[in-house]
């Protein structure tokens, strides 16, 4: 049986190397999404922590430059926490932008792993065919043989018994 040689082998392995990269970094976006959402949660806990603290204690009032001082480390915090949902959004957007890039490389890879299986099937059907004609030829021409070999020896007893009579 002939060896079955894949043509676009190299084609193959590139995008799988495409694919493995596509997943690396989908995967490292994945992280960093993660990694905001952990922080745009611990801004919103900390903001609301502030803000309780704002609230003033029954009966009590703050100072003016108390109240000042605390209303601008809210808005500061504030800031901070709106650049952190800024970076979230930014994350989400590059992640969507993994995910499609990942999806490609692996309908690419799939496509070509897919047409690799099929040609190997087609190569070995079409082998398995060949045997099978030689096989179907070996046979045939052996009862060919047979027959011929039957039908000389019908002939030369025939002829043995013209010659004897």
């Amino acid at each position: 049986m002939k060896r079955f040689d894949f043509r676009l082998e190299s084609v193959r392995i590139l995008r799988q190397r495409v694919l493995n990269e596509a997943e690396s970094s989908y995967g490292r976006a994945v992280r960093d999404r993660r990694r905001a959402e952990t922080a745009v949660a611990e801004g919103d806990t900390r903001l609301k922590e502030l803000n309780a603290k704002m609230t003033p204690v029954s009966g009590g009032r703050f100072s003016p430059s108390t109240q000042s001082a605390y209303v601008e480390a809210l808005r500061e915090h504030d800031r901070k926490v709106q650049g952190l949902r800024t970076a979230l959004t930014r994350s989400l957007q590059y992640e969507a932008k993994c995910r499609k890039a990942f999806i490609a490389a692996k309908r690419d890879h799939e496509a070509l792993v897919n047409l690799k299986e099929r040609q190997r099937h087609q190569h070995f059907y079409r082998q398995d065919q060949l045997e099978q004609r030689e096989m179907d030829d070996m046979f045939n021409a052996r009862r060919q043989i047979e027959m011929t070999a039957a039908t000389l020896e019908a002939a030369k007893a025939t002829w043995e018994e013209s010659e004897a009579s």
